[in-house]
Formats: structure tokens, C-alpha cells, sequence
């Protein structure tokens, strides 16, 4: 683990670094479980971060079971809010505390507020949707515009509502706050001269009283006609529909799952076109979710999304428990 706070900030190895001499030993400090690598590009610092660290935080938070659960049903959705909320506060503290120079979980002390100011970009932030799998539960957390749904028997279950401006609980939210939202004159929401695509995000530290990072979560007992989840980012979802994503993997799982789907159409009587594309596909990838993954991420970018394109698909046929 390097122990240079000097390491350019576009590197893509981060580590802890040690505080600086005068820094108060009383200071709140979030370290990492293990070290992490994330993306060169610095965009994608903050994502990059809960992709390698989230999962860690909601395992320390359901380890520590911490006293705000005391008195609630386990596993109830009041016990997984909490729970979940917690984790996310964590990641976004994490977040708000890496050093300018890419040092992971604190600001060294070694960088001025204009030198953060510069190096680390106070606009930069990132939505997190995240799925844990029970036994008998489907536990999901959402913060930001990013999106899950469920196939179930043929049908399009959506598990989560994204945090948009226009959502009327989040325009009041903010209002509630204090904040100046108001629509440009081409309709989109802002807030003083920041354009607004989300209410709930992860980072973005000069919006930070209106942006939280408190997830809604959702949960859904598990059944045996659960198919797979689909969990994508908003660049995907603003160019396919719930349906159409269903309907594509639905395809790709087809052909694995006979029994299952004895070459059945959707709950909505849509056929399947896959028959001769999928078996092609399937030798180019080890899953059916991958394939699945693929195709997705592949339709989205032809349909000219302009927004970044994540896409996750988890079969539940070979995971019923």
C-alpha cells in the first residue's frame, strides 16, 4: 500500500493516507475494509468507489446491527431502511473524506481547499442502486435514477421509482429545504444555475444539502416464478422501457430454461424473436445473463442514450435460494 499523498490524481491505484501532524486526532475518519483500485478516468472517480466499496459497507452495517434496529421486526422493510440508509451515509462519507489526490477514505492534509477545489471536482457524484437476495427476500436499495425491475412469470415488476425532480415528493423535499428549484426555459429543472437529472446521489458535494444519499428501499418476497432482475443505470433506462428489457432477456433465458418457459410468450402475448440470434450469442458469452447484459448494453447504445450505460442481470431460475 503506497504511502505517497503525492500520487497523480488520475491514478488508478488508491490508498489510505496518513493525516497530517497538526490535523486534530478527534476528526471523524471513514478508512477503507481493503484497497481498492477504481477507474483512471476522473469522472468516474465516485463510482468507481461504490462499485469497489459498497458491498463492504452494507456487510460492516449489517455486522454491527447497529441500536436504531433495537425494537424492530428483523427483516422487515422498517429494519432493511435503516439498515440500508446507513450504508449509504457511510459511502457518501467516504466520498465526501478522499483526499484530492485520489488517497482513499481521508483528506491526507496535505491539500489545500483550493487545491480540492480543482483537483477534486465538487460536481462529481454518482447514483448507486444496490440488490441483496435472501433466502426468501428481495431487498433493494435505490438512490438516484438509476433502476431495477423484476421479471416474474412473464410480467414487468418494477422495483424502483427513480429520484427525478419532477417526482412531486422531491420537488416539495427541496422546496422544503430551501432550494431555489425552478424550470429553464426549455423545461428543465434546476436548481440556481445547476441543471437538475437527479434529487439523490452520492457525492456531488456542492449540492449536498438538496442531493442526499438516503436510498428508498423496496421489499419483495421471493416466489418460484421470479425469472431474473435487470439493474441499469439511467443512461439505459432513458432509451429502453422496463418491457422492452424484459422481453429481450427474457429471450436469452429462454433457451436455458426450457422447462421453465416451455416456449412460452410474455404475460403481454409478445413473441419471442431470439430463436435464431440467441444460440449464436450464447457461445460468445458464459451466461445467459451475460448475453442478456450484452445484447442490452449494445441496444441502448444504438439508440443514442448520452448518458453513461451500466447494465446487470441476475437469473433467479438457478438462484432460488
Amino acid at each position: 500500500m503506497s504511502e505517497n499523498c503525492d500520487s497523480p490524481p488520475h491514478s488508478n491505484t488508491y490508498s489510505q493516507c496518513l493525516p497530517d501532524k497538526d490535523r486534530a486526532s478527534s476528526e471523524p475518519r471513514l478508512l477503507p475494509l481493503f484497497p481498492v483500485e477504481v477507474p483512471d478516468a476522473h469522472h468516474d472517480l465516485v463510482s468507481g468507489f461504490c462499485q469497489a466499496q459498497m458491498h463492504q459497507m452494507v456487510l460492516e452495517v449489517l455486522l454491527t446491527r447497529t441500536s436504531e434496529i433495537q425494537g424492530i421486526a428483523p427483516a422487515s422493510v422498517d429494519w432493511w431502511d435503516i439498515l440500508m440508509t446507513r450504508s449509504f451515509r457511510n459511502m457518501d462519507g467516504l466520498v465526501l473524506r478522499t483526499c484530492p489526490c485520489g488517497e482513499l477514505g481521508v483528506n491526507c492534509g496535505n491539500h489545500s481547499t483550493q487545491t480540492q477545489s480543482s483537483q477534486y471536482s465538487e460536481f462529481v457524484g454518482s447514483t448507486a442502486a444496490v440488490v441483496l437476495l435472501s433466502d426468501n427476500q428481495i431487498i433493494v436499495a435505490n438512490c438516484g435514477d438509476s433502476g431495477v425491475v423484476l421479471a416474474n412469470n412473464g410480467n414487468t415488476v418494477p422495483l424502483t421509482h427513480p429520484h427525478k425532480p419532477d417526482r412531486p415528493d422531491e420537488w416539495a423535499r427541496i422546496e422544503e429545504l430551501g432550494g431555489p428549484i425552478s424550470r429553464s426555459t426549455d423545461g428543465r429543472v434546476k436548481i440556481d444555475d445547476h441543471l437538475l437529472t437527479t434529487t439523490r446521489a452520492i457525492g456531488n458535494r456542492h449540492l449536498k444539502e438538496y442531493l442526499i444519499p438516503d436510498p428508498d428501499v423496496t421489499l419483495r418476497t421471493r416466489d418460484s416464478k421470479d425469472e431474473f432482475l435487470i439493474i441499469a443505470s439511467a443512461g439505459f433506462w432513458d432509451v429502453v422501457s422496463t418491457d422492452t428489457a424484459c422481453h429481450v432477456a427474457r429471450g436469452c433465458f429462454r433457451h436455458s430454461h426450457p422447462p421453465y418457459y416451455a416456449n412460452a410468450d410474455d404475460a403481454n402475448g409478445e413473441p419471442h424473436h431470439f430463436d435464431t440470434l440467441v444460440p449464436s450469442l450464447s457461445l460468445m458469452y458464459p451466461s445467459p445473463s451475460a448475453t442478456a447484459t450484452a445484447i442490452l448494453s449494445r441496444i441502448a447504445g444504438i439508440r443514442g442514450s448520452e448518458d453513461n450505460i451500466s447494465v446487470i442481470v441476475i437469473d433467479l431460475m438457478n438462484n432460488r435460494s
